[in-house]
């Protein structure tokens, strides 16, 4: 879902004629600027968070799962409302054990220390509000109340998401 929008590009001294610049609804895609366009066009404007784990799944299903799942879930919620960020790949894998290969954990406090400094960030670029996108059942009670260094705190966690407002 990324919109489309007419802009004028320079090449160092140069104006190019106007050509269609495609706008992402991803954050590791756009530039500061871009960002901090979004927000004073939308205060509003979400900051999804996708959390997933790097865990086994057997033979049949790749480590990146849950991963892949909560990242295609926040990009196909984003729509104008959002923008994603890159995913916590890494979260607190209980009983995948180390029997098959493929398994990187987290603690249950360094998930949550992780999505919090993720959400952190995202106030200081000027987000207010945040949405966590996790399919793991491990993460879920570990993103719903992450605190920051700077005392904030996203309180609410729901089934499948845990989100925060400031």
């Amino acid at each position: 879902m990324e919109r489309l929008h007419r802009a004028r590009v320079g090449v160092g001294d140069r104006t190019l004629p106007k050509v269609l610049v495609t706008v992402s609804h991803k954050w590791e895609e756009l530039t500061s600027t871009q960002l901090a366009d979004r927000l004073a066009a939308d205060p509003e404007c979400v900051a999804l968070i996708p959390v997933g784990a790097t865990e086994q799944h057997g033979p049949h299903l790749p480590v990146g799962t849950d991963t892949i799942i909560a990242t295609a879930l926040a990009d196909a919620a984003a729509g104008d409302a959002a923008v994603v960020l890159p995913p916590l790949p890494f979260g607190a894998s209980y009983f995948h054990g180390t029997r098959l290969a493929g398994t990187v954990a987290f603690s249950g406090e360094e998930t949550a220390a992780a999505a919090g400094l993720v959400a952190e960030a995202c106030v200081d670029s000027g987000f207010r509000r945040l949405l966590f996108s996790t399919v793991t059942w491990a993460t879920r009670p570990r993103c719903g109340s992450p605190a920051t260094a700077s005392g904030a705190s996203f309180p609410t966690c729901g089934s499948g998401s845990c989100s925060g407002e400031i």
